[in-house]
């Protein structure tokens, strides 16, 4: 089983800012002036997440990898947390990635009940942190919800689906009030995937489940991810195109940070 390490990671600060120099460059222009945006906002402030749903099949590990590959730019250290005991795919995404994978951005698999202890063991040795839950497991999830104050809730646009979103946002509530009484705090946000784009005959799923989510007053990305390959073809590699994944940053931050604009971005959803 993995432990935490008994003495501070040390990054080479220029070795850092060489490779992310190269990473920068494998940006498509739209997601470099995103990204610019956004690491101008977050200016160093911590952000810590988790992602998790109670039912799976989801987008949360895609999710997960995604938003860290994107704070890793900050060039601070960022900690990605895989807490799925069964797959393990954001491990086996670093180790696919080989080279590409920003040396910032650290993957511990640590898919147990003591998550938070070992993560709490490594604070100082980052700055961000991203937790990837899974849905079979409680006790991690609730692990995670402990040592980050942002919940990011990944959830496909179906009258099932949003339904079901009512049991993890009592979770959140639990982990909320008792964070509270440790003088923290958590705050959730649904992040639909899988979406269809526009023109496509359930369109109006999307429409009608941003309408469901918001009736119940639960925070919710304006931006949606839509189901494309191009999520399944970025597997064990840094993606070419981050797509919506750019703008969903942009609000993680504003979100996260309570910022009074969200960073780069123009346009909201249809």
């Amino acid at each position: 089983m993995t432990t935490p390490p008994s003495t501070p990671v040390q990054l080479d600060a220029a070795a850092v800012q060489e490779q992310l120099a190269g990473i920068w460059s494998l940006l498509t222009p739209t997601d470099r002036a995103q990204f610019e945006s956004v690491v101008a906002a977050i200016a160093g402030r911590p952000i810590r997440i988790t992602i998790g749903n109670m039912k799976g099949g989801v987008n949360k590990t895609t999710t997960a990898v995604h938003l860290a590959l994107a704070l890793a730019l900050t060039g601070d250290p960022v900690l990605l947390v895989d807490g799925d005991p069964k797959n393990q795919s954001s491990l086996m995404w670093k180790l696919g990635a080989g080279d590409e994978w920003p040396i910032n951005l650290t993957v511990m698999p640590w898919a147990t009940p003591d998550l938070a202890k070992r993560v709490t063991a490594m604070e100082g040795q980052f700055k961000h942190l991203v937790i990837d839950t899974s849905p079979q497991h409680d006790d991690i999830l609730r692990a995670g919800l402990m040592v980050t104050d942002t919940f990011v809730i990944p959830c496909q646009p179906t009258p099932m689906d949003t339904a079901q979103l009512d049991s993890t946002f009592k979770v959140a509530e639990q982990m909320d009030a008792l964070k509270g009484a440790q003088g923290g705090e958590l705050a959730a946000i649904v992040l639909f995937a899988r979406a269809k784009q526009a023109g496509a005959n359930d369109t109006n799923l999307l429409r009608t489940s941003y309408a469901r989510v918001e009736k119940k007053d639960y925070p919710v990305f304006s931006t949606p991810l839509y189901d494309s390959i191009r999520y399944a073809e970025a597997f064990g590699m840094f993606p070419r195109t981050f797509r919506e994944y750019g703008k969903v940053v942009a609000e993680l931050a504003a979100f996260a940070l309570g910022l009074d604009e969200v960073p780069g971005v123009q346009g909201g959803r249809r």
